[in-house]
C-alpha cells in the first residue's frame, strides 16, 4: 500500500497526527519520521487549541518535491516513487534575496571540523557521509567552503541544480586525481588522505547529473622527518664535488632525512564528472595561483552546459545501448542454458525410465526362474515320496530323507 505525498500532507492538517497515526496502525514519533522524509509540513505546537477556540492559524504550504526525493510513502517496504530528475524545478532568488551561502554549506562547517585525526593525514575527513564533496586540508577549509557556496549559486542562477545525489539510484563517485600533473593513481602519502562522501554533489543540466568535487590540489616538495611529522624544507643542492676535511671520515648521509613528498598546495580545483555508471567523462579546473578558481566559475558553468547534452547525453544512450545489448546476450545465454538444461534433464529422465524398465525385466525373469524351481521342488518332491509309497516303505520322521 502506498500513500501520496500530497494526500498524506491533507490528512496531517485536517487531525491530529495521533488519530493518522492511529488509522496507518503506527505510532505518532514514526508518522512524524516519514512526514519528515517526505518533507512534509506539520502543524505548529497549539494549532489545534488555536483552531478550537476560533483562532484562524495559516495552513503552512507544502513545498515543491526536490529532484530524486521519495514522493510517497510505500508501507510494505518497497522501492518508493521518487521526484523526476531535472533542473526545471531549480530554485529562483528575488532580486536582493540571494543567499550569502547555499543550502548544502549550511552547516557543513561544523561537520568538517568534527573530522578523524590521523598520523600523516593532509586532508580533512569529517565523520558525516551525507555531505558536500569537498576534499581539502584544514588551513584551506574556510576558502573552499566558500568557494564551494559562491560556485553552485552561480550555477543555479543559470539553471543548474546543485544538490546531494538521492540515497537511491545508479550514482557513481569517481576519485579526483589530487596530483598537479593529474597522472596515474595517488601516490602513497595521499591514499589514507583520502574522503569519500556517502553521495556525490551533482549540477543537474537538464535531466543529466555531473558530479562535483572541490578539492586541494598536491603538489611535490621537499620535506624533511621532523618530530614524527613531515615538514616543507627547502633543500640546498649539494656541490658536484663536496670537499671533506678529513678524506677518512664517514660522509653525512640525509638521504633519510630529506625526500620527497605530496602535500596540499594551497590551490583549489574542480572536478566534474559524469556519474552514470559505464560512462567515462570528467573535467578539471586547477589552479595555477590562489584565487584562479572563482575567475573561472562562468567557463565552468558553459562547460557543463555544453558537456551535458552535447557529449554526457550521448555518452548515456550508447552505454544504455550497449546494456541493452549485455542484457539480451545474457537473455540469450541464459535461454540457452535453460533449454540444454531442460534437455539433459529429459535424457536423464529417458535414461532412469528404461534403466527401470531393464530393472524390472530383470526382477520378472527372476521372479519366473524362482517360480520355476520351486514348482520342479514340489514335483520332485511329490514323485520320490509317490515313489516310496509304491515300494511300501515309511518315511522316518525328521529322519535324513524326511
Amino acid at each position: 500500500m502506498t500513500v501520496a505525498r500530497e494526500h498524506l500532507y491533507k490528512e496531517v492538517w485536517a487531525e491530529p497526527m495521533t488519530a493518522v497515526a492511529k488509522r496507518y496502525e503506527v505510532s505518532s514519533n514514526y508518522l512524524a519520521r516519514i512526514c519528515e522524509r517526505l518533507n512534509i509540513p506539520r502543524p505548529p505546537r497549539g494549532y489545534w487549541q488555536q483552531l478550537e477556540v476560533g483562532i484562524e492559524v495559516e495552513r503552512e504550504a507544502l513545498p515543491a518535491a526536490e529532484p530524486g526525493d521519495e514522493i510517497e510513502w510505500c508501507r510494505d517496504g518497497s522501492s518508493p516513487q521518487l521526484a523526476p530528475m531535472t533542473s526545471k524545478s531549480t530554485r529562483t532568488w528575488k532580486k536582493g534575496e540571494r543567499p550569502d551561502k547555499h543550502p548544502l554549506l549550511v552547516g557543513a562547517r561544523a561537520h568538517f571540523d568534527h573530522a578523524r585525526e590521523g598520523r600523516n593525514t593532509y586532508y580533512v575527513r569529517p565523520h558525516k557521509k551525507n555531505l558536500v564533496d569537498i576534499l581539502v586540508s584544514k588551513s584551506l577549509l574556510d576558502r573552499a567552503l566558500k568557494v564551494a557556496s559562491n560556485l553552485f549559486l552561480d550555477l543555479e542562477d543559470r539553471g543548474q541544480r546543485v544538490l546531494l545525489a538521492p540515497p537511491r539510484g545508479e550514482w557513481r563517485q569517481r576519485a579526483c586525481e589530487l596530483r598537479e600533473n593529474g597522472a596515474g593513481d595517488d601516490a602513497y602519502e595521499l591514499r589514507d588522505s583520502r574522503w569519500t562522501p556517502g553521495v556525490p554533489t551533482i549540477a543537474l543540466v537538464g535531466e543529466i547529473a555531473i558530479g562535483l568535487t572541490v578539492f586541494e590540489i598536491a603538489e611535490e616538495v621537499d620535506v624533511e622527518y621532523k618530530d614524527g611529522d613531515y615538514v616543507r624544507v627547502k633543500v640546498t643542492p649539494a656541490p658536484a664535488k663536496p670537499k671533506r676535511p678529513n678524506p677518512f671520515a664517514p660522509a653525512h648521509n640525509d638521504r633519510w632525512r630529506f625526500s620527497k613528498r605530496w602535500l596540499p598546495s594551497g590551490r583549489l580545483g574542480l572536478h566534474a564528472y559524469a556519474t552514470r555508471h559505464n560512462v567515462e567523462w570528467s573535467h578539471y579546473w586547477r589552479e595555477k595561483s590562489p584565487g584562479d578558481l572563482e575567475k573561472q566559475f562562468a567557463a565552468i558553468a558553459r562547460e557543463l552546459e555544453k558537456a551535458g547534452p552535447n557529449t554526457i547525453a550521448p555518452l548515456i544512450t550508447a552505454a544504455i545501448e550497449r546494456e541493452e545489448e549485455q542484457r539480451r546476450k545474457h537473455d540469450a545465454q541464459m535461454e540457452e542454458w535453460d533449454r540444454k538444461r531442460r534437455e539433459e534433464a529429459r535424457k536423464a529422465a529417458e535414461q532412469r525410465r528404461r534403466e527401470e524398465q531393464l530393472q524390472r525385466e530383470k526382477d520378472f525373469e527372476a521372479s519366473i526362474g524362482r517360480w520355476r524351481l520351486a514348482h520342479d521342488i514340489r514335483d520332485y518332491i511329490a514323485e520320490t515320496r509317490a515313489t516310496v509309497e509304491d515300494a511300501h516303505l515309511d518315511i522316518t520322521p525328521d529322519g535324513e530323507f524326511d
